[in-house]
């Protein structure tokens, strides 16, 4: 057969219908493809579109929080700047300060300095005390001082035997004007303020060495410090050169009457490369030795003979809580002690004179916080029932046997703070005992505010005894039974305990002393 003749129509068929048709759908297929990818396209585009806006709005936010950073930044660099030059500026204002200070006390004199001295005897020719090393003093505070020296340094009343001496309150002025052809026996600058009669004891110090200051060598020096109850200015040591272990064996006498506390030690170094700012020299140590400890030792030898003390010294506890402190190390130091007036240890009877005074002074840790302190004195006869009571309410008593000077709320001055005097010639015969009481009023623990307090027996004029307590050597308590005065067989006697007695007034104290008394003194 022709295959044209089939071919034809197929071809036709192709070409006009399926072909045509094919085209058609082919065309469609990729309209609507076109149109799709249109589509997606523009999704796509749109998802892009907000992704960036999305993604520029947090870079605009932290291109905001980077601006605000960098400007606090900036403000916090220039608050610094500012600090550091108002602090450079006030460096240098106190600098000038510090200066101009320095300058103005170089040129301000320095002040008078009041020294106790021993006095010698009166030069009658030229009207001037002579002082125990020698020199003279030829001015006083007033003619009634100088009458009242020449009095005290009557042979005929100074018992020198007994430890007696003449101590002068002298004011020192070293910005004194001296003459061009200066007296070499007069102290220049020199006034006689006040004079007083002291059984004085004698102490001999001797400053050994020194240990543990610093861990560098160091220019030391020791300086025995002027305090109340010692006599004459304070004592200084040599200075040694670069050492960590410095020896200095230097002896000093020192004599101190009863108000002696302590004596004070400084260690200080010489060195003008480690000057303090105020320009004086740096403290290495400051210690103190309580004369507690001496009269302890004291008490266990027999009586009447000297006693001595060997000591390795530290920083106190109150220098130590002091803030700022540098001291530290130890100081190895002797004392020795001649004592010229009975010391009243516990313990040990007293006899007693019919006529005499009891002296009782303190002074307080804190000066610008005195406590209300009040001595009183009870009487009880032989059953411990109280007959009467001398106190600041009642300031006399006991048919005019004891008369009490009043009430002193200061533990300031230069004598006994509250004074009582006694006759027994005139006490009842009732009375069998008194009890001598310190109390503080409002209840403070005394360990925690008296620093040093005393007892005096005065008989004629003169210390005849003494006992007192310091810093460590106070008990914790609110009053004191300081000790009782006794009639027995043989006469009157005094005997000091200084025993704890919880109380507001001697009257909250009594059952203490009671307790004290059977217990201790054989009522």
């Amino acid at each position: 057969l022709d295959a044209g003749v089939f071919s034809d129509p197929v071809q036709h068929a192709v070409e006009h219908k399926f072909m045509p048709d094919l085209m058609k759908l082919v065309s469609k297929e990729m309209s609507k493809t076109m149109i799709d990818r249109q589509v997606l396209g523009e999704i796509q585009e749109s998802v892009v579109k907000n992704s960036l806006s999305a993604h520029n709005k947090v870079l605009e936010r932290e291109r905001r929080r980077l601006k605000m950073l960098d400007q606090v930044e900036r403000e916090a660099r220039k608050e610094k700047e500012e600090e550091r030059r108002v602090k450079a500026k006030d460096e240098e204002r106190v600098q000038r300060e510090q200066t101009k200070l320095k300058k103005w006390d170089a040129t301000v004199p320095p002040k008078p300095k009041v020294v106790d001295y021993l006095v010698r005897t009166f030069d009658d020719e030229a009207q001037a005390a002579v002082l125990e090393d020698g020199k003279k003093v030829i001015e006083f505070a007033d003619d009634a001082v100088k009458t009242e020296l020449q009095a005290l340094l009557d042979p005929q009343d100074l018992k020198v035997d007994i430890g007696e001496k003449v101590v002068c309150n002298l004011e020192v002025d070293p910005a004194a004007v001296v003459p061009e052809e200066p007296d070499p026996s007069i102290l220049y600058g020199a006034k006689v303020l006040s004079v007083r009669k002291f059984r004085v004891n004698d102490f001999a110090v001797e400053i050994l060495e020194a240990k543990d200051l610093r861990d560098y060598p160091v220019d030391p020096y020791v300086v025995i410090e002027d305090v109340d109850g010692s006599v004459g200015d304070r004592r200084k040591t040599e200075t040694l050169q670069q050492t960590n272990e410095p020896e200095w064996n230097q002896k000093f006498n020192m004599p101190c009457t009863f108000k002696l506390a302590s004596l004070q030690f400084k260690v200080y170094d010489a060195n003008p490369e480690r000057k303090r700012p105020d320009g004086g020299d740096d403290l290495l140590l400051a210690c103190k030795l309580p004369v507690d400890a001496i009269y302890e030792a004291y008490a266990k030898t027999q009586d009447g003979a000297d006693t001595a003390i060997d000591i390795w010294l530290e920083t106190s506890k109150r220098q130590a809580a002091l803030q700022g402190n540098t001291s530290q190390g130890q100081l190895h130091v002797k004392c020795r002690a001649s004592l010229k007036m009975n010391f009243m240890t516990p313990g040990k009877n007293f006899p007693l004179p019919d006529q005499f005074q009891i002296g009782l002074a303190w002074e307080f840790l804190h000066q610008d916080k005195p406590v209300d302190l009040d001595a009183s004195i009870v009487a009880l006869d032989s059953s411990e029932k109280i007959v009467d009571q001398v106190w600041y309410q009642k300031l006399e008593g006991l048919n005019g046997a004891v008369v009490h000077s009043g009430d002193c709320q200061t533990g300031e001055g230069d004598g006994d703070d509250e004074t009582i005097t006694i006759d027994l010639k005139k006490m009842p015969d009732s009375v069998e005992k008194l009890a001598v009481c310190i109390n503080s009023y409002n209840e403070e623990k005394l360990d925690e505010c008296v620093e040093f307090v005393y007892l005096r027996l005065i008989v004629n004029g003169t210390t005849d005894g003494f006992y007192s307590a310091g810093e460590g050597w106070i008990p914790s308590c609110t009053g004191i039974f300081f000790g009782s005065i006794r009639k027995l067989p043989t006469g009157w006697i005094f005997r000091s305990c200084a025993a704890p007695a919880d109380g507001a007034t001697v009257e909250q104290s009594l059952p203490a002393i009671m307790a004290h008394g059977k217990k201790h003194l054989g009522w």
